[in-house]
């Protein structure tokens, strides 16, 4: 009969963990604060307001990412020639050709 050679769990552990990301769902009011540069004290007003969702943890008050989400996707306001975002706008750039090279110019 062949035996099998068992993993040691660390080698386990250690291979599960590199195939495993973990993305928090929640984060503190310092990290809410880090993420948007609002301050940790108008995180905690809006939470016990009822105007962001929270989470209390012992002492700990967590907000949800999907949250921090939701106002930065309301708080996002168009772009005024109605182009998406990263294309450069016609009237802010002026194309001029020296020779071979062409040249973009910011007004």
């Amino acid at each position: 009969m062949k035996r099998c050679k068992a993993e040691s769990p660390s080698r386990l552990r250690r291979a599960i963990n590199a195939d495993m990301v973990i993305q928090p769902e929640y984060v503190g009011v310092d990290e809410a604060q880090a993420l948007t540069g609002i301050s940790k004290w108008t995180w905690r007003v809006a939470a016990y307001r009822g105007r962001v969702e929270s989470c209390k943890i012992g002492n700990r008050l967590l907000i949800p990412l999907s949250e921090i989400r939701r106002l930065i996707r309301e708080g996002t306001r168009p772009r005024r020639d109605g182009l998406p975002a990263g294309v450069p706008s016609a009237r802010r750039a002026r194309v001029s050709s020296t020779g071979s090279e062409a040249q973009v110019e910011a007004r």
